[in-house]
């Protein structure tokens, strides 16, 4: 039944989105972002039940790891383009865990 996939994720970029308000440009930056993350049997189940609606399952990893899978800064600034000049912080996940459950989605 379904589907399952299993995730070998390698990042390492950076991201920036602006926001305007008024007529300044304000954008939140995320320096760094990346590092190796595994997912092991995400699966996929259309699921089609008599009399009720039918649905997606969206099955949780059995198990997950991560190594130095994160933001190495994260920043609000007008400029996008030069160097962070403060840090709001960093947030790197390092280690195991597993994860049971699913996430079902129905059509509206």
């Amino acid at each position: 039944h379904g589907i399952a996939l299993v995730v070998d994720l390698k990042l390492n970029t950076s991201v920036a989105a602006g926001f305007k308000n008024g007529d300044t440009t304000t954008y939140a930056i995320v320096q760094g972002f990346g590092g190796e993350l595994q997912l092991f049997a995400i699966t996929i189940d259309a699921v089609a039940r008599a009399g009720a609606s039918d649905y997606l399952a969206i099955g949780m990893p059995g198990y997950l790891h991560a190594k130095d899978f994160g933001a190495r800064a994260i920043a609000v600034q007008t400029d996008a383009n030069v160097p962070l000049t403060s840090s709001l912080g960093s947030l790197l996940l390092n280690g195991t865990a597993s994860m049971t459950g699913q996430l079902n989605l129905w059509a509206k």
